[in-house]
Formats: structure tokens, sequence, C-alpha cells
């Protein structure tokens, strides 16, 4: 069992006896989940957690408790993030009966696109941090939709997902190992541009599905699918899939040459599947044209479907 997973599943194990073993595992889990090489462990968040001004600042795993208001942190974090009391106070039931004030400190705790200044509870446990009902709140606030689809069968809930997730998820295919570089900087090019770029290999697989259904799905629920063709890899059978499912796809191509001469007239005859040849000094500039074709055309094609399936209207189509 990897150690990290048998260190959360077993919060009271001693790992003081190998100490040095623990933080060099845990920072590696870490490290590799901060660069998006690995999922945090099921059931669990990888967080921030600083002090107001962000200079001093952590990244934890934590888990959920609705039970309790305050986000606890781990003790120690209080002298290490140099946090001040906030002025407030967690009335704690006592076994005798009774409430006891225990001090709370202000912190910024973040997960993704939220983060907050919350109060914090500092609590003698393993565990970095448990994420408390105040920060759930705060999430959901401006979301309150979510709470309907908390309470919707599972599937009414995976629908709407889909539905919120296309909007912005950019689905990027293209040769792994040493070309992952690249597939990263296309990431970052994405999200500077308001996109959320998503790889296959960063999403653990559904134990039901084979490759090809994984590819399907994601493709799915992206906005359009992005393909660098540099290389000839697996992505020649994902790319095949999206001409096979219509899905909207850009294709970068090094000076237009295709990594398979098979899918080198892939986009001709087609209108949802282009391809963009590049110079290694022009990448940026052709990539933004990419994305500019590819938003239009899903626009475009949006509306032709809502023209074609009569039965479309605003009250029976999700947005």
């Amino acid at each position: 069992m990897n150690p990290m997973t048998l260190y959360l599943s077993n919060p009271d194990i001693d790992v003081v006896g190998s100490i040095e073993d623990f933080r060099c595992n845990m920072a590696e889990g870490l490290a590799k989940i901060e660069r998006g090489l690995t999922p945090p462990p099921h059931k669990y968040l990888a967080l921030t957690v600083s002090n107001p001004d962000g200079t001093r600042r952590t990244t934890c795993l934590a888990t959920v408790d609705l039970t309790i208001g305050p986000t606890r942190i781990q003790a120690e974090l209080v002298t290490v993030l140099q946090l001040r009391p906030s002025g407030r106070s967690y009335f704690d039931s006592q076994p005798g009966g009774g409430l006891v004030p225990l001090p709370l400190y202000l912190a910024k705790v973040s997960y993704g696109n939220f983060s907050f200044e919350i109060d914090v509870l500092p609590t003698k446990m393993n565990l970095p941090c448990v994420v408390g009902g105040i920060f759930i709140q705060r999430a959901i606030g401006p979301n309150y939709d979510w709470l309907y689809d908390l309470l919707s069968p599972p599937h009414w809930r995976a629908l709407r997902d889909v539905s919120r997730t296309k909007k912005n998820t950019v689905l990027i295919i293209g040769k792994y190992g040493d070309n992952t570089t690249k597939l990263r900087e296309i990431q970052d090019v994405l999200q500077k541009n308001g996109y959320e770029g998503v790889l296959l290999q960063d999403f653990p697989d559904i134990e039901e599905q084979s490759l090809r259904e994984k590819m399907a799905l994601f493709a799915c629920i992206a906005r359009y699918v992005l393909c660098d063709d540099s290389f000839p890899s697996g992505h020649i059978t994902e790319l095949s899939i999206c001409s096979q499912l219509r899905f909207t796809t850009a294709v970068l191509r090094p000076q237009g040459m295709a990594s398979a001469a098979i899918d080198a007239d892939l986009d001709k005859g087609s209108d949802f599947i282009k391809a963009f040849a590049y110079d290694p000094d022009n990448l940026l500039s052709v990539l933004a044209d990419a994305l500019l074709w590819a938003e239009e055309k899903v626009r475009e094609r949006s509306a032709e479907f809502n023209q074609l399936y009569k039965w479309r209207s605003p009250e029976k189509t999700l947005r």
C-alpha cells in the first residue's frame, strides 16, 4: 500500500519511529499532487492553508467534517504559518458537561478556485487539516443550485455536472512521456484563456471502462478536443474516435506534418476537425488561432443542434 494512503487510512498510526521516511514519502506524494501527476487519495482534498497575507503557506491533504463549523488544522501550523487570533472562540462541549471556549485563528484556506479567509481551530491530530462547514457554506454561497444537485439522483447530478463542465473544459490528447512537458505548456495556455485543460493520465480509470471508453467519456464532457500531433502514439486511435463521434477537434501539427500518414487527411471534408500547422517559434500564436476556431465552431454547432432537434426548448435544455 502507498505510504500516504496507509497513513491517511490509519490516522492514529505511530510514525515517530520512521519520521524521516514518513516525511520523504509525504513530501513526494504531495509534490506529485501539486504538479498534477497524480490525483489526491480518494475522499481527500489537496488544499493550501496560509496566513492572511499569503507569506507563509503549506499545501496539505484534508478531509471534510460538516458536523463542526470551523476548519481544523494541526496545532503546530499556528506557529509555522504565524497565524494570529481572530478574537473569536469555538465552544467545545466537555464529557462532564459545560462548554469550554477554544481560541480561533484567522487563516486563508484555498482549494481550486475557492479561497476564503476563515477561522481555524488548532487541534492535536495527525491529519494536517479537516475542512469544516463554514468553508463549505462559503463555497456554495453563490452556487446554491449545488444544494439541489446533492439531493438529486446520481444520474441527474452527473448530467448537470456535464453541462457545467462543457462550458470550459478542454481535453488535451497527444504523446505522453517525454512530450508531456509540451502538453503541460498547452494546459497552461488554456488556463490563461479561461479554460480547464485536462489530460487523461491525470485521472484514475473506472474499472468497468476500457481506455477507448475513458477517452470518449472525457471528450463527451469537454467543450472540445485539442490534439498535439507531434509524435505517433495512442492519440492516433483517439483522433479516430473524435472523427467517428464528431467531436469538435483542433489538431496542432509541426510544419503541418501528421505524426502518422493514416491521419494526414483526417480533417479533409470535415467541418468539425481542423489541422493547424506551426513552427517552434509561432506555436503560441497558432494555438490562439486554434482556440478561437474551436470556440466559434462549438457555438456554431450548438446553434445548429438547437434548430435541428425540434424538441429542444429553454425549459428542456441545460445551459
